[in-house]
């Protein structure tokens, strides 16, 4: 065996078994704060391929992960302060009003620094509907279907979002984007957004998000494509046989992945990636990066799946359907 590849093995096993421990809460392991530390994903490549002796390398090795260890520390215990919203984004103060006439809930959403949000766009008869997240950091999550085009919900202490619509004959475009610009009245830190749709048109969805907890469910929705681009994330995507094609595009750095899909679908899987942990049980390697589900040309419907991905873990499987 290749040293190199011995090294960029550790490496991986080393970044897989944190974000494990983590996943399984036997550490306090956030996504947000180890997104800051990507270099060292660059210092550890580059030590693996050095023209330099195994010992050499394992010695720089175990400095480079200790003091990564060391820095994640720190920048946990000093989260609050480090992301002080006064110095991210220009201040708003939500107190020059004067207004007396707040009612009991929203003086309590004030003073933790909360802005709650509410958004929705009424029922049209749409043939297709686009969906666009601009999201940034949090926790995202799809609802069940609504009566509505779209409902969207907020809790935020850096960010208001503004909500557009754009109609067309039979196709709408529905926009929700987050702007930091909120000045933060305490250390906590917080973002969710919940959204909820119609079932009735077929779905684009465009997701653009960095440091996130996404759970997206979206068995109820005709969904055609879905393109997400996302930094350091953990994704959970379920989808449904509901009579088309599905295509899924996943361009995102340190993440873990987790799709979910019908055994009633064929699916295809393509995968970019140099350090990637896969699990695709019940899938067939028919090509290098390229997995397929037993009979994928035959299937009546299907899915095509596209990872793009930096250091992550990545997993597909079938669920069975009745």
């Amino acid at each position: 065996m290749k040293s190199r590849n011995l090294f960029l093995g550790l490496i991986v096993l080393f970044i897989g078994i944190i974000a494990l421990l983590g996943a399984l809460n036997v550490i306090d392991f956030s996504w947000r704060i180890a997104s800051r530390l990507w270099p060292f994903i660059l210092i550890l490549i580059g030590i693996a391929i050095l023209p330099v002796k195994d010992y050499l390398k394992a010695i720089l090795l175990l400095l480079t992960m200790g003091a990564s260890v060391l820095l994640y520390h720190n920048e946990a215990v000093n989260h609050a302060n480090r992301y002080s919203l006064s110095s991210l984004f220009r201040n708003w103060d939500w107190d020059n009003d004067n207004d007396n006439s707040k009612d009991e809930e929203e003086w309590d959403a004030d003073k933790q620094g909360l802005i709650s949000e509410h958004f929705s766009e009424p029922y049209g008869d749409y043939k297709k509907a686009t969906l666009d997240i601009d999201f940034g950091a949090g926790n995202l999550e799809i609802l069940p279907p609504c009566a509505e085009l779209v409902t969207v919900n907020s809790t935020s202490s850096f960010a208001k979002y503004n909500f557009r619509t754009e109609t067309n004959d039979k196709v709408a475009n529905v926009f929700v984007k987050g702007k930091g610009n909120v000045n933060n009245k305490s250390n906590k830190i917080k973002n969710e957004l919940s959204i909820a749709m119609s079932d009735h048109p077929a779905w684009d969805l465009n997701i653009d998000t960095g440091a996130s907890d996404c759970d997206l469910d979206l068995r109820p929705y005709r969904i055609n494509h879905v393109d997400i681009d996302a930094g350091a994330c953990k994704m959970n995507i379920l989808l449904a046989d509901n009579g088309t094609d599905i295509t899924l595009d996943v361009d995102s750095g340190v993440s873990d992945i987790n799709i979910e899909v019908p055994s009633s679908m064929g699916c295809r899987i393509s995968v970019e990636s140099a350090l990637t942990s896969k699990d695709f049980p019940g899938f067939t390697m028919v090509n290098k990066g390229l997995y397929q589900t037993p009979g994928f040309n035959e299937s009546e419907h299907k899915i095509f799946i596209t990872f793009d991905c930096g250091v992550s873990t990545i997993s597909v499987s079938r669920y069975e359907t009745d």
